[in-house]
Order: structure tokens, then sequence, then C-alpha cells
């Protein structure tokens, strides 16, 4: 009983990597035939999570050239390619990572940026003699 509840728990698994990947690429008519089955089941077997995967399938959604920007604007998205191998899963992911972390660079420095301006606007108040005050609660 608990090989078929893993079986169908990883059938369940392949399914929803799938419904996202057909999702996030913009194949609404493709099918999960027997040759993308196995290769999302080869990478599962391989110790790859099912977030490895995702992650993977958002690498190469920010592929400009997978996504087919390239000399023969040709899409190069597909669930075969993407889980063919580890090579391809490991480097999608780190695409994906790359992305997230840039990102998140942005955003801290985009929230340093703001306070260092308002620290210097402080600055410039005070010695305007015109220092703004805090935020002052309302007694009742």
């Amino acid at each position: 009983m608990e090989i078929e509840e893993q079986q169908e728990s990883q059938a369940e698994i392949i399914d929803r990597i799938f419904g996202f990947w057909k999702v996030r690429t913009g194949h609404a008519r493709a099918r999960l035939d027997q040759k993308r089955r196995s290769k999302i089941r080869q990478r599962l077997c391989d110790g790859y999570k099912e977030r490895d995967l995702l992650d993977a399938i958002e690498g190469c959604c920010l592929s400009q050239f997978h996504m087919g920007q390239n000399d023969r604007q040709s899409v190069y998205n597909d669930i075969e390619l993407i889980c063919r191998d580890a090579k391809h899963i490991d480097d999608f992911i780190m695409r994906f990572e790359q992305e997230r972390a840039k990102k998140a660079r942005a955003v801290a420095h985009a929230k340093f940026t703001k306070a260092e301006e308002e620290r210097r606007q402080r600055e410039v108040d005070e010695r305007r003699g015109q220092a703004r005050p805090t935020v002052l609660k309302a007694v009742s």
C-alpha cells in the first residue's frame, strides 16, 4: 500500500510540475505524454525536489534565448529540454537564483537609497533650523 501511495504522490507531483510548465511557458494545449512524464520522473528520481524543477522552469523562462529571442526565432522551452539531464536542471536553477538575487539586491539598494535620502534631508533641515518633527501622537 505504501508503494502505491508513493507512486500516486509522485504522479501528482509530476502533474503539478507539468501544469506549472504549461501555464508559465504558454503551452496551454501541450499534453503530458510518456516521454515528458519520464523526463520529469527521472529528475525526481535523481533527487531533485518539486521546487527544484519549478525553479528550473522559471530559470528557462528567464532566458531570452530559450524563449525565442534567438537567430532562428525558435522557442526552446519544452519540459523535455528543461528536464533532459542534471546539467540542464542545474543551469536553469542557477539562472533563476541569479535573477532572484539580483532582484533582492535591487530592492535592498532602493530601501537603502530611500533611507539615505531621508537622512540627508533631515540633516539639511536641521542645518536650516527646520527640523521636521517625528510623528506626533495625539493625546486624548
